[in-house]
């Protein structure tokens, strides 16, 4: 398994980061900018602890908890992470790591979020060679979106599109679709509250934001000619 960055590299980036944009922001626009500069790769930044949580995030609060020990970030305000004038000093000393401003969400149909992801995965899964189905029912239970590696098989993937009503629903849904069908399973949300909340009891469930389904859906239809090529 690739270990993490060391603290102190990633203090110095979590510092420069926040600099970078006023000095100060809340913690969900840091961690892809931390993670970019110090050249994570995908696999890193989206593994998960025993209980489900992001590793890698859950590093960064550690982090944070350790600057603010040291009196480089503000305990306060809750949900703002604020660099001291002790922080900038340390930053000023050892040298500022060059941030790059990660790319802005993709909007999201305020009409309609939940179908429009469910559509955005539905063509995922058909550029990548599965049969998709939207609101498709399998052992008595409804699912937003399943991916099929051929027609009448059972399905490989399932999803669960979270915009409102009951996470632990969702969850559970997902659970005993992976129980019984071996299957990978997904919950997609579309607020951060819902993504703060869910984050707790996932088990085998892998969590995603709806940005993240809707810039992998921008990525692979301007790539779509090449993917017709190599599946």
């Amino acid at each position: 398994m690739t270990l993490l960055p060391r603290y102190p590299e990633v203090e110095i980036a979590l510092l420069s980061a926040i600099e970078a944009v006023g000095g100060k922001a809340r913690p969900r626009d840091l961690y892809a900018a931390v993670a970019a500069s110090l050249h994570l790769s995908e696999e890193e930044i989206q593994r998960r602890l025993s209980d489900g949580g992001n590793a890698w995030e859950t590093h960064v609060q550690f982090t944070r908890l350790r600057l603010v020990h040291k009196g480089e970030l503000a305990r306060e305000p809750r949900g703002i992470w604020e660099i001291t004038a002790q922080g900038r000093q340390r930053v000023a000393s050892q040298g500022r790591v060059t941030i790059e401003p990660p790319p802005p969400p993709l909007p999201l149909d305020e009409g309609k979020p939940h179908r429009q992801v469910q559509d955005h995965l539905r063509e995922i899964g058909e550029m990548l060679g599965y049969h998709a189905r939207v609101e498709d029912r399998l052992y008595d239970r409804q699912y937003d979106v399943t991916w099929r590696r051929y027609e009448y098989s059972v399905p490989s993937s399932f999803f669960e599109v979270q915009h409102g009503g009951s996470l632990d629903s969702a969850r559970d849904k997902l659970r005993h679709a992976h129980d019984n069908c071996a299957a990978r399973v997904c919950l997609v949300v579309t607020s951060e509250r819902d993504h703060e909340k869910a984050r707790q009891g996932l088990g085998p469930i892998q969590l995603l934001r709806a940005e993240e389904i809707a810039r992998l859906h921008q990525a692979l239809k301007k790539n779509s000619d090449v993917l017709k090529r190599l599946l």
